[in-house]
């Protein structure tokens, strides 16, 4: 048996399939051996910021896992052309559908690169102070004063006024009894 025909003049073979995974995985792997050599060999010597590290190895992953992916279906026999041509319609598509996502996820990394606020910085944001727990890629965990844990799109971090209380070599917490204007 030379294959199963599948349309569009390509074959399936079981030899083709074999190679694809092995190409993936090879490729994935290897991405994930550069990410680990990277942040114990090379960005643990840097002075670079934490997040800075954290995006410079987050990075790697995804060009590794695209590469992987690119590899294997040109190894299985896919025409390459046919389907940049697929793949560029849909991510039209899908950008248009998820730009809100998009932009949280893009304002993840300029929070994480730029580091206007990090963990533990204490913020006011739209009028409620609070605390940052944790940063994530997509959104940002802040607990206010009044005790409740809010998840907080990045982009409003990015795009809205914001004050760091913790940035100044000062940090001070106003506390009235009745009001600020009593």
């Amino acid at each position: 048996i030379t294959g199963l025909p599948i349309g569009g003049g390509m074959t399936f073979r079981i030899s083709n399939l074999l190679s694809a995974i092995a190409i993936f995985l090879a490729v994935f792997y290897s991405s994930r051996i550069l990410q680990l050599v990277l942040e114990k060999r090379i960005l643990s010597y840097t002075h670079l910021a934490f997040g800075t590290k954290q995006a410079i190895k987050t990075n790697i992953g995804y060009i590794g896992l695209t590469l992987a992916l690119a590899l294997s279906i040109a190894s299985f026999g896919f025409d390459m052309k046919t389907i940049t041509f697929i793949l560029s319609g849909l991510s039209v598509g899908i950008g248009i559908g998820m730009q809100g996502l998009f932009l949280n996820f893009f304002s993840g990394f300029i929070l994480l690169i730029e580091r206007p606020i990090k963990e533990g910085d204490y913020i006011e944001l739209d009028g409620r102070y609070g605390k940052v727990n944790k940063i994530n890629l997509r959104s940002t965990e802040v607990q206010y004063t009044d005790k409740q844990v809010v998840i907080v799109p990045n982009s409003d971090f990015v795009l809205s006024k914001l004050i760091n209380g913790s940035r100044g070599p000062v940090g001070r917490l106003r506390v009235y009894a009745n009001g600020p204007y009593n």
